[in-house]
């Protein structure tokens, strides 16, 4: 018997998949930080490793709900997420 794989929904796109084929996301203080770890205390809120996940939650307020907050997030998508033809593929 295998054992059971979480699963989130994306605060951008609403698709839901493995928590371990996400980005998570934390607050420090009010600044919205990258947990690629996966390890970091507190609320978590999920994106695609996908830009445009990314900067549709950012624009429509989605990390917002998440954290039940405001909260401070960079205008710009960090560096190491990838465009979504490639991330989005795996969707059934």
């Amino acid at each position: 018997m295998t054992g059971h794989e979480p699963l989130r929904r994306c605060v951008g796109c609403g698709r839901t998949a493995p928590r371990r084929s996400l980005q998570r996301w934390v607050l420090d203080g009010s600044a919205l930080v990258a947990d690629p770890a996966g390890q970091l205390p507190g609320r978590g809120a999920y994106t695609c490793r996908a830009q445009d996940c990314y900067e549709r939650a950012r624009s429509r307020g989605g990390f917002n709900r998440a954290f039940r907050r405001a909260v401070q997030v960079p205008p710009t998508a960090p560096a190491g997420l990838e465009s979504s033809e490639n991330v989005h593929l795996d969707t059934a």
